[in-house]
């Protein structure tokens, strides 16, 4: 608002630095909310179940109901796919010269009369998800890196590629609108 106070955020990062989405180990674990308004371009994993039905996952690799996990090896070689035959990919990213509209909704008692409002929009790009780090932080890291530090140089590399900032309007009455 006019006074700097912040009123609504999307796409903003948890304390490890992923984004509040179900793979938010954050969110996961109830310590913060679900970000239900993100606008993410992220692809996404989906795997079979067990007994039917699919599900969104980090690693393109099926859950087994056995605590030994057997994957079979693939028929065809996955660097054709970039993806095992059992999982695919659910592709959410802007087509070449495609548009994407994010909408959003502020609930009217979070705005505080104190307008204008700034608004401040950025559309940022990163090399992989952070959640994929604690996946994969099992295996460990070379350079004798920690998961938190492979994570930090995940956060530093971001990068924003496009960026606008806009106000809204006051009309003569004194309230704000669209």
């Amino acid at each position: 608002d006019a006074k700097g106070k912040s009123v609504f955020k999307s796409g903003d990062l948890d304390p490890n630095g992923d984004v509040r989405d179900l793979h938010s180990l954050y969110v996961h674990n109830g310590e913060i909310e679900l970000d239900d308004q993100l606008f993410s371009l992220q692809s996404k994993f989906i795997t079979r179940n067990v007994r039917g039905g699919e599900r969104e996952q980090v690693l393109p690799v099926n859950y087994s109901g056995d605590p030994l996990p057997f994957l079979r090896p693939d028929v065809r070689p996955t660097i054709l796919t970039g993806r095992t035959l059992e999982a695919r990919i659910h592709k959410q990213s802007i087509e070449p010269k495609g548009i994407r509209w994010a909408l959003y909704a502020v609930d009217k008692d979070k705005l505080t009369g104190s307008g204008p409002y700034k608004v401040s929009i950025k559309l940022k790009a990163a090399m992989i998800p952070v959640n994929l780090i604690a996946e994969i932080s099992p295996i460990g890291f070379d350079y004798n890196m920690s998961a938190q530090d492979v994570a930090e140089a995940v956060i530093d590399g971001h990068q924003v590629l496009w960026e606008k900032s806009i106000s809204t309007a006051t009309n003569k009455a004194g309230g704000n609108h669209e």
